[in-house]
């Protein structure tokens, strides 16, 4: 079993949960559950870029896109346990975004 396969059975699974019955997806999760394997993809560019240039920066870096790929996993909780609160998750979402910020406002400014 190929790379692709696995891959397309996780995402399909992902999609299972996120959408047991089957219901009409709205674009918009869509576009969030691409945004968040965009962000994996993203974490692991960036972490093999760290192991190869051992930049601080980089590390920063791969740690915005994790949290970021995290920030896509909060925000579908609401789909995946409805008995969740909103009020924690939005907050969860506030502080994972001011987080993401942060990381890159220091991979910026870091000196090498």
């Amino acid at each position: 079993m190929g790379l692709e396969q696995i891959l397309a059975i996780i995402i399909s699974g992902l999609f299972m949960q996120i959408n047991p019955e089957n219901e009409a997806l709205e674009p918009s999760d869509v576009v969030d559950f691409a945004s968040g394997i965009f962000a994996v993809f993203l974490m692991a560019v960036s972490l093999n870029a760290y192991r190869n240039r051992k930049s601080k920066r980089l590390l920063l870096v791969t740690a915005a896109f994790g949290l970021f790929a995290l920030r896509t996993i909060i925000a579908s909780l609401d789909l995946l346990i409805p008995e969740a609160e909103s009020t924690v998750i939005e907050l969860a979402l506030a502080i994972t975004g001011f987080a993401i910020l942060s990381l890159f406002f220091f991979a910026i400014v870091k000196r090498s």
